[in-house]
């Protein structure tokens, strides 16, 4: 890959986001509904819908344990895929997207 990359040709690796639209298709649908609405946003947490959450002045979504099944094993899935990385700091589980995932889920932008 190095070796083509020195030519000028652009590689890019595989990336398994259409095997996360199999495993978690509502999730992703609500992902991409998101990203529509707030597409500079990139931050999410990961709730039940029985916490209270001061969320501060970050924009963000929140995704809930009662609407996706095993959403945490999700959650590990997609860090393995490049989707999305741990950014918590304190006992709430909260993510980032990477930009090839919102582009893969919104598009490129214009």
């Amino acid at each position: 890959m190095a070796a083509l990359e020195a030519r000028g040709f652009m590689v890019r690796r595989a990336t398994p986001f259409r095997n996360l639209e199999k495993q978690a298709p509502k999730l992703l649908a609500e992902m991409r509904k998101d990203l529509n609405k707030q597409p500079l946003v990139r931050q999410f947490i990961v709730l039940s819908k029985e916490v209270t959450y001061n969320r501060g002045s970050t924009p963000l979504f929140y995704y809930f344990h009662e609407d996706h099944d095993h959403l945490l094993s999700i959650m590990t899935i997609m860090q393995h895929a490049g989707a999305i990385y741990d950014v918590a700091f304190n006992s709430v589980p909260r993510y980032n997207f990477t930009e090839e995932f919102v582009s893969y889920l919104i598009g490129e932008p214009s």
